[in-house]
């Protein structure tokens, strides 16, 4: 189970998700499911604020090695918009691709996959064990938009967004891992990129001490 908060700016909009919630649960060897979803409050330029329940998420994780040198996964998920979501279609599919490996102490992640709302993406992900407690991160993340959108084409918004941020987890027992993580969109800078992305919260295995303590989400 995950409790977190976070606060997204961009030229245009604050949002801030609080409390974002989440539980997954290991009902097979190579499987796992989970659910999320956060209470947001977002604020535009004029100062007009509105809140509710955001998009939720269900995801099933299917290991597709275990024990090898490069683990690989696939995680397929539904996105629920809220009510307010106006005109956009509620349920939209995410499909990506995992793989991890373990090179010199450091643990490396990819990502690949297509989102039904019309784009490709893909990421990278590093850590870092620092001490026995506290482990780094950093992130690297591209997007791309294979929809056709006249309306954005016509105000030059463009289809590709790179993003990057880091932060750290810290593990203050066997059940109990605390995380921060702070990022930004990189290129481009317009109206819609995220200016500044800030995460904090924590992860508790409710079932008492396992044998590997709790993932961040």
């Amino acid at each position: 189970m995950s409790i977190s908060s976070s606060y997204w700016r961009s030229s245009s909009l604050r949002e801030i998700d609080a409390p974002a919630m989440g539980v997954s649960i290991g009902l097979a060897p190579r499987f796992q499911a989970g659910v999320s979803l956060p209470y947001y409050h977002v604020t535009d330029q004029s100062g007009l604020t509105s809140h509710g329940f955001g998009a939720s998420y269900v995801t099933g994780k299917i290991a597709l090695t275990q024990g090898a040198r490069v683990g690989a996964s696939i995680s397929p998920t539904l996105e629920i918009l809220s009510w307010t979501s106006g005109g956009a279609r509620r349920v939209n599919v995410v499909l990506p691709v995992s793989v991890q490996t373990d090179v010199d102490g450091v643990r490396l992640y990819g990502t690949g996959g297509y989102f039904s709302r019309g784009s490709v993406f893909g990421s990278g992900a590093a850590e870092w064990s620092a001490g026995s407690r506290l482990t780094l991160v950093a992130t690297l993340g591209h997007s791309y938009s294979v929809a056709s959108d006249p309306a954005s084409d016509a105000l030059g918004v463009t289809r590709h967004r790179t993003d990057a941020g880091g932060g750290f987890y810290l593990r203050t027992n066997r059940a109990v891992v605390f995380f921060a993580t702070v990022g930004r969109t990189f290129a481009p800078i317009d109206d819609t990129s995220s200016r500044l992305l800030l995460t904090g919260g924590f992860a508790v295995n409710v079932a008492g001490p396992a044998t590997r303590p709790p993932r961040v989400p």
